[in-house]
């Protein structure tokens, strides 16, 4: 069978393994590039949250802040108003 073929079916075999290779390069690149698209939606939603979590330290510190220095100028000026 393989002896009587026409000439230009030949190189069937070699064609159609060079195209199976191709193929099988293309889906690795296109895995790689879907792993890669993941990924970096997983690092952006990373830094979203970590970009939320410093603001609200950053927000809760301030208002702690405020309200002790707002205590503080109370305590003074009860204090103060004491000695009066």
């Amino acid at each position: 069978m393989v002896y009587h073929v026409p000439p230009e079916m030949k190189d069937l075999y070699s064609r159609v393994n060079k195209m199976v290779g191709h193929i099988a390069n293309q889906q690795a690149l296109a895995r790689k590039a879907e792993l890669d698209k993941k990924r970096k939606a997983a690092w952006l939603k990373r830094q979203r949250q970590e970009e939320i979590r410093d603001k609200t330290i950053a927000i809760t510190l301030t208002v702690l802040m405020i309200g002790w220095i707002w205590i503080m100028m109370m305590v003074i000026a009860h204090s103060s108003s004491l000695l009066s």
